[in-house]
């Protein structure tokens, strides 16, 4: 069997091979010491760095472009839903055949077919009660592979981009745990690039063979037996529901990471929920404006996240060095390679306890008391147009420039607009 070699981006000296047939496994030799291992990350999450976000394209009217524009807003829910998913699953569907055409090369291209994904999904959520339940249940089992295959590859590539960040101001004692992990995540990404191009070509099969319609023919009930309403009330009654999950779980513990993962989530929910109805609604100006405010949530809380997530990469790895390494000759080596990983890994809690801090006291600050009103007042609207208030106008600060998917489905439409992965 044949090895893939593994270019470093310095000088130091180490050899390290993927067996082609590894899926994964990697042989990394640091002077006398050799470790034998598989995959180091734990478990997967998704990311997105900040300076890697969803580039805003504006359409003529002005809204970005991944909004969801020309629905008839007083046209039964059925019918919006059938024209938002044929659009979200025609946009995965071609970054799918790019994927498989370039064999992903661009890391964009993953990045951007998991967050079409995401996008997928959220149509699905958002309109569960008038769906079809097999052709929605067969569309996303189908987007949730492809979603989980492309956050591997994505996963990678944001642990590669802050490790390679930190090379300038590493301590010489740590660079070649900096450069070991380095190799370990190449290899990693390899193997996940692999898998993405198999997933990519059997979903491809499986998205063309979902054709037809989604939305159920009988408009008169949803699913649920509920009468059924227009997209304006559907996607009020929506986005009232997310934006009060929102403000509750900003009203939690701050200094919680898991919490505030999942804030980042429902901000996630929200956002794609706003893409969805927010063209129809005759508060589209500050809803585009809220969707702004909750990106920069987003990147703030991204960036807790990814440094929460290569802490704990670097803290696995140095417990896996004294497992892996079983020469005697390598004790020494190996010693100081655990040394050093637990130094980067403290190194990158730290910042990790600064993102969180930072969050805590913007979120509470005047900077962001306009996002929270507007957050307050969304969620205390009626789902009638009459009654409903005007929004505040957000005033958008510029978030920071970290790096930035979720629990099953639950019973309820109008909650839970988006869907990730843990």
């Amino acid at each position: 069997m044949g090895s893939v070699p593994v270019v470093s981006d310095s000088h130091t000296p180490f050899q390290a091979t993927a067996p082609a047939h590894s899926r994964g496994l990697f042989h990394l030799k640091i002077g006398t010491m050799c470790i034998t291992g598989g995959p180091v990350i734990p478990r997967v999450r998704s990311t997105r760095a900040g300076s890697l976000r969803d580039p805003i394209a504006m359409k003529p009217e002005g809204l970005p472009e991944k909004w969801i524009v020309g629905l008839d807003a007083r046209a039964p829910v059925g019918d919006a839903a059938q024209t938002v998913l044929e659009r979200r699953v025609d946009t995965v569907r071609s970054l799918v055949k790019s994927v498989v055409k370039s064999k992903a090369e661009d890391d964009e291209t993953v990045h951007q077919l998991r967050v079409s994904t995401r996008r997928a999904e959220a149509a699905l959520l958002a309109f569960k009660p008038w769906l079809r339940r097999e052709r929605r249940k067969q569309t996303k089992k189908a987007l949730r592979k492809l979603r989980q295959a492309a956050a591997s590859v994505r996963t990678c590539d944001v642990h590669l981009s802050l490790l390679r960040s930190t090379l300038p101001d590493v301590e010489p004692d740590e660079r070649v745990a900096l450069e070991a992990s380095l190799l370990m995540v190449g290899i990693e990404r390899r193997a996940a690039l692999g898998e993405l191009i198999r997933t990519a070509r059997r979903t491809r099969r499986a998205l063309e063979q979902i054709a037809g319609r989604w939305a159920r023919r009988d408009d008169s009930t949803t699913d649920n037996g509920s009468a059924t309403t227009d997209v304006v009330s559907a996607g009020r009654a929506a986005l009232k529901d997310l934006a009060g999950e929102l403000r509750d779980l900003g009203e939690g513990d701050l200094s919680c990471r898991e919490h505030l993962h999942q804030m980042r989530m429902q901000g996630k929910r929200l956002r794609y929920a706003i893409e969805i109805f927010g063209a129809t609604d005759e508060r589209t100006a500050i809803l585009q404006s809220l969707a702004q405010s909750v990106t920069d949530l987003q990147d703030r809380l991204g960036r807790v996240n990814d440094l929460r997530e290569v802490a704990e990469r670097l803290a696995h790895s140095a417990s896996d060095v004294d497992a892996a390494t079983q020469q005697p000759d390598g004790a020494v080596e190996s010693a100081l390679l655990h040394r050093q990983l637990e130094s980067l890994a403290d190194r990158f809690e730290d910042q990790c306890n600064l993102a969180v801090a930072d969050f805590a006291s913007w979120w509470r600050s005047d900077d962001s008391a306009e996002f929270r009103r507007s957050i307050d007042l969304l969620a205390e609207h009626s789902d009638r147009a009459a009654e409903a208030p005007p929004l505040p106008e957000v005033v958008i600060v510029a978030g920071s420039n970290g790096t930035a998917d979720a629990p099953e489905e639950p019973a309820s439409a109008a909650a839970h607009a988006a869907e990730g992965e843990h």
